[in-house]
């Protein structure tokens, strides 16, 4: 098991504006090896947000069964257009499932709906970037 470390400074708002708070990220490897990484800060972000961020080494609390589905849809998305029929209406059912189970995860409504909104709109950017680059056939 890699243990990591993690240091946190602060020095508050000084006169000089260019001095902000650090999160140094230690990793320690074998033999004794350690890495270091500055990260940016996690400002606005939520425990859970943090606990899953670079600064934690990603550590999620995540359900067995959406693991299990997303690494199945992960497979299953690889293939792109090598995938089998069979394998394509596996992936066209498992995209319906985890579009059940992924939902907007903002706090409070108005940050759900404003995810809502956002991937909505990527959704529309990315089918018109496709239809760009690849015709109108996808």
């Amino acid at each position: 098991m890699r243990k990591i470390g993690l240091i946190t400074s602060s020095v508050g708002n000084l006169i000089d504006d260019e001095i902000q708070d650090k999160i140094i990220h230690l990793a320690f490897k074998e033999k004794k090896a350690i890495s270091y990484q500055e990260l940016d800060t996690p400002k606005g972000l939520r425990v859970d947000q943090v606990l899953a961020s670079k600064a934690f080494d990603y550590q999620i609390d995540a359900d067995p069964e959406v693991e299990r589905v997303l690494a199945m849809a992960s497979e299953l998305a690889s293939k792109g257009d090598n995938r089998t029929e069979e394998e394509e209406a596996r992936y066209q059912k498992t995209k319906k499932i985890l579009a059940k189970i992924l939902q907007p995860s903002g706090q409070t409504l108005i940050e759900r709906e404003v995810q809502k909104d956002l991937y909505h709109e990527m959704k529309k950017q990315i089918k018109t970037l496709e239809a760009e680059l690849f015709g109108n056939n996808k």
